[in-house]
């Protein structure tokens, strides 16, 4: 079992208008670090398109 939090445009905690897909990470998510630590895998999916932040199983990066 894989525990993985999906994100969007409303969990950003920046001025992200204009931060590309590419230089998003796990600093610019509105959560503590600590509370990010127990996902196996982190997804964003919004404006910008889709992006694994963080995983454990895969490498990060757009998703096509």
């Amino acid at each position: 079992m894989m525990n993985t939090l999906i994100l969007g445009d409303q969990d950003l905690e920046c001025k992200c208008e204009d931060l590309k897909l590419e230089d998003l990470t796990i600093s610019h998510l509105g959560f503590k670090l600590g509370d990010l630590e127990k996902f196996d895998m982190i997804v964003y999916a919004g404006n910008k398109g889709q992006k694994i932040i963080k995983s454990r199983y895969t490498k990060t990066g757009k998703i096509d």
